[in-house]
């Protein structure tokens, strides 16, 4: 009797998130195309993403993402893999702070490897993001991101998105640029999401192609 009432109790504790877990989670996304910042990263080709992290405790993660990209430079890189670390600051239900590191390497070649240290604040529907990275396309300089998002939750799981960001950077062939999104997120169950989009670039004429309005669709497995 008793020792069933000390794992009920442990339950609980561990429920309602006063006690840490130690789980690994991620995600797996297929996409028509993946568009990072208003860039086409598969130049307009599939893609398939995919997370693999481990948290240890509720407020730090670490792990890594991964990608296939396609010819995004004059050499053919066939995939991107990112290694990650986060702290999550919980503030309450409706308010998160995160703090993130990310170490980019580019198979088959290694021009555009690099890193980012992140800022990322949600409150309530609102959502921020400052970011700064030290090799920006590939250019061996620096570059600092900035977004601002709101997001509209409607019912039964569906919330679209709007949002704006603007990249300055210091690579003499390029311009900074803004760009913009109007998203959508539909979770089917608990681990089964449909996302869906449009984005726009401001100076897209020096991205190749790359930066050109585009719609895109995925499916995505949380686990």
């Amino acid at each position: 009797m008793i020792s069933s009432a000390i794992a009920l109790a442990a339950s609980k504790k561990e429920s309602d998130g006063s006690q840490p877990t130690y789980r690994f989670s991620g995600d797996a996304e297929l996409l028509t195309q993946f568009i990072d910042r208003g860039l086409s990263i598969t130049d307009k080709n599939p893609a398939l993403n995919a997370s693999f992290l481990f948290n240890l405790g509720q407020q730090f993660r670490a792990g890594f993402w991964g990608t296939n990209v396609s010819n995004v430079t004059t050499t053919d890189d066939n995939l991107w893999l990112k290694l990650m670390m986060e702290i999550h600051v919980d503030f309450s239900n409706d308010s998160i702070f995160k703090i993130y590191i990310q170490d980019d390497h580019f198979y088959k070649s290694d021009l555009r490897n690099g890193q980012q240290f992140g800022l990322k604040f949600d409150f309530r529907s609102y959502r921020t993001h400052l970011e700064w990275m030290n090799n920006y396309q590939g250019t061996k300089t620096d570059a600092i991101y900035f977004k601002l998002g709101k997001t509209f939750p409607l019912y039964r799981g569906i919330v679209p998105e709007i949002s704006a960001g603007y990249t300055m950077q210091k690579a003499s062939e390029y311009l900074n640029y803004l760009d913009i999104k109007a998203s959508a997120s539909y979770s089917i169950t608990s681990t089964f999401d449909i996302d869906g989009g449009i984005t726009a670039v401001s100076n897209s004429t020096q991205f190749n192609g790359r930066g050109d309005p585009a719609v895109y669709l995925g499916i995505k497995l949380n686990y």
